[in-house]
């Protein structure tokens, strides 16, 4: 009814089905990596760090853009969004995460760039980066906790690094 009014209620099955087939044919084709996301993704890995991926993309989407761009070693465990009942801002999927990574959810650094993963890390105990990679503009973090807020994830290692070193 959102898309198409309430006099077509009744196919939204239909389109739901129309969306996901369109989705399969291009979404991965289509997903362009960040320049810095290998060269962050590695050296945090090299920093011992264990990561995951939260999403309410499919997994095998998530896994299929990955395995395109040589990234599959970099995670440890991906939660889709078939994964979880209450897609964010619950906090589900992070803990389903933290359970694959076997990493306490309060020592686990949760970073997105949107306000429902700032308020899904709030609402599990985690720690939480912004980043403005996305669509969400930094004075939308304001209100919620947060370690910091970044351009991108690819300053990640750096920002770890001096938290470390204090």
């Amino acid at each position: 009814a959102q898309v198409a009014g309430h006099g077509h209620a009744h196919r939204s099955e239909e389109f739901r089905l129309h969306w996901r087939r369109r989705s399969d044919e291009i979404m991965v084709a289509w997903t362009r990596m960040y320049d810095w996301t290998p060269r962050a993704t590695q050296a945090l890995r090299e920093a011992g760090l264990r990561l995951g991926i939260v999403s309410t993309k499919y997994r095998s989407r998530i896994a299929s853009t990955l395995e395109r761009h040589g990234l599959t070693d970099r995670f440890d465990v991906i939660i889709g969004g078939e994964d979880v009942e209450r897609h964010k801002p619950h906090p589900e999927g992070l803990h389903r995460a933290v359970v694959g990574l076997r990493v306490p959810v309060d020592q686990t650094l949760y970073v997105g760039d949107t306000v429902a993963d700032a308020v899904a890390a709030r609402e599990a105990g985690s720690p939480f980066v912004a980043v403005l990679s996305g669509m969400t503009r930094a004075e939308e973090f304001d209100p919620h906790p947060k370690v910091a807020v970044l351009p991108h994830v690819g300053g990640l290692p750096e920002l770890l690094r001096a938290t470390i070193a204090k």
